[in-house]
């Protein structure tokens, strides 16, 4: 418990009227307004002022900026009788002496009072008006939209169930569609609804989420600082009483007994206030307890951190000799490039003998089996499906069914989809490796026991789910056991979350009949980012071709990213749009040398970062390397499925695996000239080239063979028509590298093929609207 709970045993009212039915909670409405500070505070049925002027009082003392009004006619009703002026005088005399610079009184029936109010303006509602269910059910509906998203609504009477009173009936259908409450049975009872899905984010309500047994000692609290109230309403009748008799002409002796029962009276409530004040003061005691034991966690944390602000001193220590460690590395570079370059060169060598062995080629293939079958560890960025769920409630949602991992090398998927959450869509990105559970769970709540939530950046979720056997989904079909593992468990995240509207983007078509039996359950619109000929990867099954087939069909938008994907989806769906790759031009323009190729600095570098696989063509590169061998030819990227033994043989051909999206400019400064050399082969022919448009973002020369998507800027780069032409377009590519108009012309196409536009692009389509 914090120290508002201790502090408001200290609240006393300075209100308190017949009748006593909402006395017990005077203590939680100077609790609640003072924990969430309301902006405006509504009240709808007044009556004698007693929950209105402990709002009102609450505010008054802890100063707190807020607009309060009162909403009742001051005539009765069926639940409270028929009642005279004098009721309403006294709340208007309260009203001016306390509260009249922050409290109206609106005199009228509910309905009308709701026009006063613009949408989404009111924090704080109490509604204690008629208390029909038909009634109290029109006064929350009617109410509703003038809440704003994290506002508190009370209901008088929860735990009246005589006659037609109908609140508890209406309670318990809304304490099921908002989990945040709770319940006083005490003084009629008050049901507390929090509408927020998330406590924490804007109030600490955390207690709300504690179980049953620590839930319960929190309102028994209340319901005793409320007891001693009403004990405080008693004695103050009691006092009336007694002034009523001796003012009114009775025979002596019965004025007597009447006196005596009322001070017998008196004495048993003095008794009875005498033991809330200890069972008062016990609690407060238990409360200071509460509060040392705290003390010592903080002073414990503290001590923790102290030990960890060691280990960052440490850190900044060990970086600092890292600096100068390589200021002096830097230095002995200036001083002795020629003994670095040597070194360079027998470690290069060296690697390249290694790769040629037997190691090179089991290192390659295991590298290849863990990418697609490790079981990932647990991250320090794990969250809670509660908290996934604050982020995506009523909000729009993009679940990204991906064909690579998000960490991989950053392209088209990560950067359409950055753009997304950018301008509003939550993601949730699913993880490709799913790992086997081995079993198959029993409930949606079971399933939702070893799943794993992580944040890969602002509003982007990934999603690790877990099938029954492991499932490559490159190769593998999902079916059986596996899909019912992987059905229940985002079925069950769906479910939890409680989106707005759903677009599920299919990245690879293996994916299909999980992401048909989610539309099936839920609804939205199922996206094909259709970016590959899948047709030209060696490893796609003939399945995952089929599904790819049915996936077009089906998909309420396919997207297309070449002439040959458009024409290959004509004639299977409708609603087709051509979406080319871009770029993310500030990212490599005016890019800035780091360092790492200074020691080849001394002849031309012809450079290629990006995938070094089965389509591209290293002999087209091998001709050339050994045409110009006074040149050096870097290659970026990892080379799995590559047959590059031909080029490892070259002496100016230098191999520097894959490099981080981030650090890509910083080598890319040093290319003269930058080749796309790939196979022309179906897959190729269908590639619209991403590093296209990245190397044109700093105005380089481009080199590549002639693909058809390139075909239209054939004026603005290099297209070769077979190897001898590769050879010849490189020399006229080097010798016009600094040509300004062509530069002009090259940066001009790189801004107007940006990822932003295309992002624009694909969300103007009507399904979005």
């Amino acid at each position: 418990m914090t120290d508002n709970f201790i502090d408001i045993a200290s609240f006393t009212p300075i209100s308190l009227e017949h009748p006593d039915s909402w006395i017990g909670h005077t203590p939680f409405a100077a609790y609640i307004v003072e924990k969430i500070k309301p902006k405006v505070l509504v009240e709808l049925g007044t009556h004698s002022g007693n929950s209105y002027f402990s709002f009102c009082q609450a505010i008054y003392e802890k100063k707190i900026n807020t607009k309060c009004y009162a909403v009742d006619s001051w005539k009765g009703d069926d639940h409270s009788d028929v009642y005279d002026e004098k009721i309403l005088d006294n709340v208007v005399k309260i009203n001016d002496q306390y509260y009249k610079n922050f409290s109206k009184l609106l005199r009228m029936n509910f309905d009308d009072a709701v026009h006063k109010f613009d949408d989404n303006t009111i924090d704080l509602l109490h509604i204690d008006g008629l208390h029909t269910y038909e009634a109290v059910k029109h006064d929350f509906e009617t109410w509703l939209p003038k809440m704003t998203h994290k506002g508190v609504i009370l209901f008088h009477d929860t735990n009246v169930k005589k006659g037609n009173f109908g609140v508890w009936k209406l309670w318990n259908e809304i304490k099921k569609e908002y989990p945040n409450n709770i319940e006083f049975s005490h003084s009629n009872g008050l049901g507390v609804v929090f509408l927020s899905k998330s406590i924490k984010k804007n109030i600490d309500f955390s207690w709300l989420e504690l179980s049953s047994e620590e839930k319960n000692k929190i309102i028994n609290y209340f319901a005793k600082l409320g007891d001693y109230q009403i004990a405080r309403y008693k004695i103050k009748e009691f006092e009336k009483l007694s002034e009523d008799v001796d003012n009114n002409s009775i025979d002596k002796r019965a004025k007597d007994i009447i006196r005596l029962n009322l001070l017998a009276a008196k004495r048993d409530s003095h008794i009875n206030l005498l033991d809330e004040k200890l069972t008062q003061r016990d609690a407060h005691i238990n409360l200071l307890n509460e509060k040392l034991t705290q003390r010592d966690a903080h002073i414990n944390l503290l001590d923790e951190k102290l030990t960890q602000q060691d280990v960052y001193v440490q850190s900044i220590e060990i970086k600092n000799l890292r600096f100068e460690n390589n200021l002096l590395t830097n230095k002995l570079s200036q001083y002795d490039s020629i003994v670095f370059f040597y070194i360079i060169k027998k470690l290069s060598l060296l690697k390249i003998k290694l790769s040629r062995t037997f190691l090179g080629s089991f290192y390659r293939n295991i590298k290849s089996f863990f990418s697609f079958h490790k079981i990932p560890n647990k991250e320090k960025d794990d969250i809670k499906i509660s908290t996934l769920r604050d982020h995506v409630y009523g909000k729009k949602l993009f679940i990204v069914f991906p064909i690579i991992t998000w960490s991989f090398r950053w392209q088209r998927p990560q950067q359409l989809i950055s753009r997304f959450r950018n301008r509003g869509y939550t993601i949730i990105y699913i993880a490709m490796t799913l790992s086997p559970i081995k079993r198959l769970f029993k409930s949606k709540n079971d399933s939702l026991q070893p799943l794993r939530i992580s944040v890969l950046d602002k509003g982007i979720f990934k999603v690790w789910l877990n099938s029954f056997n492991p499932l490559n989904i490159y190769t593998d079909q999902i079916n059986s056991f596996n899909f019912k593992n992987l059905s229940l468990q985002l079925n069950a995240v769906i479910d939890e979350i409680s989106p707005n509207n759903i677009y599920y983007l299919v990245h690879f078509p293996s994916w299909t009949p999980l992401v048909y039996d989610l539309k099936d359950n839920f609804g939205g619109k199922v996206i094909f980012d259709c970016m590959d000929n899948h047709s030209g990867f060696s490893n796609t099954t003939k399945t995952a071709l089929n599904e790819e087939s049915d996936l077009i069909k089906k998909s309420d938008l396919v997207v297309v990213s070449s002439d040959v994907l458009e024409k290959k989806c004509n004639g299977l769906n409708k609603n087709i749009i051509h979406i080319k790759n871009g770029c993310e031009f500030n990212h490599f323009n005016q890019s800035k040398k780091n360092g790492s190729l200074s020691f080849l600095s001394n002849a031309p570098i012809i450079g290629y970062y990006g995938a070094i696989s089965d389509w591209f063509d290293s002999d087209l590169v091998f001709n050339a390397a050994k045409k110009y061998s006074d040149w050096n030819f870097v290659l970026i990227g990892d080379t799995y499925g590559a047959s590059i033994e031909r080029l490892k043989e070259l002496d100016n051909v230098y191999f520097f695996g894959e490099i981080p999206y981030r650090e890509l400019p910083g080598y890319f400064a040093y290319f003269d000239v930058c080749l796309i050399p790939f196979k022309i082969i179906p897959l190729t022919l269908a590639t619209n080239p991403v590093k296209f448009y990245e190397y044109l973002s700093d105005g380089k020369s481009v080199v590549s063979t002639n693909l058809p998507e390139l075909k239209i800027y054939e004026k603005d780069c290099y297209l070769a028509k077979d190897k001898n032409d590769f050879i010849k377009k490189i020399r006229e590519a080097y010798d016009e590298r600094k040509d300004s108009m062509l530069i002009e012309r090259r940066l001009k196409i790189a801004k107007d093929n940006s990822w932003d536009s295309r992002a624009n692009e694909f969300l103007n389509n009507e399904i979005f609207d």
